[in-house]
């Protein structure tokens, strides 16, 4: 319930603590999630990684994703 007390949303170390390498890649290889929704995924798990300084190649796989 704490990152519903931060008005950002998530911090990053918080997700990051909690982020799954194979859910990641899952959601973005699932044929019935829209890629709409997947660009907004990749977009908000870059922007999280990114600060979090962890899982590098998921960041960096994330920001390609969402720039296609």
């Amino acid at each position: 319930i704490q990152w519903f007390d931060n008005a950002d949303g998530v911090k990053a170390d918080n997700f990051a603590t909690n982020f799954s390498e194979i859910q990641f890649y899952n959601f973005l290889n699932n044929p019935k999630i829209s890629d709409e929704n997947k660009q907004y995924y990749a977009k908000r798990v870059y922007s999280l990684l990114e600060k979090a300084d962890k899982y590098p190649a998921e960041a960096l796989y994330a920001r390609l994703y969402s720039n296609p």
